[in-house]
């Protein structure tokens, strides 16, 4: 098991939650103050436990256990954090699900923080909770945007989970990695960790759907309209009941349908995702796709309420790279609609972003949305068929 890892990236609890609200000013940042006193308390307790257990061995592993498993115990743990983690040692679903809810709410550092915390208990007596707190950790340095490092946690990640014949952390860290190379453009690079991902975990549903999502973006990417509409249906059958998965693959399906010369279901599709409940990823590409729908269907009204949308997703969004290729999709929107001073300021907005976190793939990827607005010799029948299936579902 590989240790220290994470100790360049590890800071203590208070700093990490003031990193957090620097970082985004004065957007809200934690659901209540009693919210944010708890988790301050939980982060600190488990750091001070991490700390008393480095000290050879002056608090017994086995203490440190029971007490964890004592502290974060819960009534019910989410599905997708024991799928295909059947393995997991005590009380490491409930300290990740607590990170998990730190991370949701924006305290990205101090949910890495906490988990570094655990992972410095973990290394020794629970394998595949140490792994997969890298798996977390590499989510969260490539959301702030810190993708040297979060490289770096990932493949020791997949090392690990290789070692101890963990499919589905494996599978997730070779996922991580393929999405940092499609952020910074290096899509063969991004294609063959996704494969990889699919190989590593053939019965993990959850590796398998975001391994098809990739493949099928990757597809769109390069303009094979066909392929990542199929990836893209297979995604979807997959994940027939889970929103957050689903709405991943009909971003995918809407783009599709707007290069497939389909506007009126590119938009419909969208406010799918737009209605429901999903992660903020799949709010900024649905945003993305139903503004340009919308300026090709000649609805003016309609584009400015999704650049409004855009502005407030934007005001508490903490991914960079959707919000970046969000802006940049809704430049073009505007550029379509003739709005040519509002399509400067938006493409400015995704510029700054793209070139603060190196993500030199935005501009290639929005570029796609200029494709001709009629089906082309690649888009057959067939695809339009499968694609008015997908929306007949919704």
């Amino acid at each position: 098991m590989t240790a220290d890892l994470d100790v360049s990236y590890a800071c203590s609890p208070v700093r990490a939650y003031r990193e957090d609200l620097e970082r985004i000013g004065e957007r809200p940042f934690l659901r209540t103050l009693s919210v944010d006193t708890r988790w301050l308390e939980d982060a600190i307790w488990l750091d001070r436990q991490a700390f008393l257990g480095g000290r050879s061995g002056s608090v017994p592993t086995e203490h440190l256990t029971t007490a964890v498993c004592s502290r974060f115990r819960t009534n019910r743990i989410r599905a997708a954090i024991l799928e295909g983690a059947a393995d997991l040692e005590p009380g490491v679903a409930e300290v990740l699900q607590r990170a998990e809810e730190m991370e949701a709410s924006g305290g990205l550092t101090l949910a890495s923080s906490f988990i570094s915390a655990a992972r410095a208990i973990w290394i020794d007596s629970a394998p595949h909770g140490a792994t997969l707190a890298l798996v977390h950790m590499g989510r969260i340095a490539r959301t702030l945007g810190h993708h040297s490092h979060a490289s770096t946690l990932y493949a020791n990640a997949e090392r690990d989970a290789r070692k101890l014949k963990f499919d589905a952390a494996r599978g997730r860290a070779l996922i991580g990695q393929g999405a940092i190379h499609q952020e910074a453009g290096r899509l063969e690079a991004a294609e063959k960790q996704y494969r990889a991902a699919v190989r590593a975990a053939p019965d993990i549903a959850p590796v398998q759907v975001m391994a098809w999502l990739g493949l099928s973006t990757i597809a769109h990417r390069l303009g094979n309209v066909s392929a990542s509409l199929d990836l893209a249906m297979k995604a979807l059958l997959d994940s027939p009941t889970d929103a957050r998965r689903r709405a991943e693959v009909l971003v995918n399906i809407s783009t599709a349908a707007l290069v497939a010369g389909r506007p009126a279901i590119a938009l419909k599709t969208a406010r799918w995702v737009l209605r429901h409940r999903v992660h903020e990823r799949s709010r900024c590409m649905a945003i993305a796709a139903a503004a340009l729908a919308a300026a090709r269907l000649g609805r003016r009204d309609a584009l400015r309420h999704f650049v409004a949308l855009a502005r407030r997703e934007t005001s508490s969004a903490s991914l960079p790279y959707p919000v970046a290729l969000m802006w940049a999709y809704v430049a073009r929107a505007q550029s379509d609609a003739g709005l040519e001073a509002e399509s400067r300021i938006a493409a400015n907005r995704a510029k700054v972003l793209a070139a603060r976190h190196d993500f030199s793939g935005i501009e290639a990827e929005a570029d796609l949305m200029l494709a001709a607005g009629t089906v082309g010799p690649a888009v057959s029948r067939r695809v339009i068929a499968r694609l008015e299936l997908a929306v007949g579902a919704l």
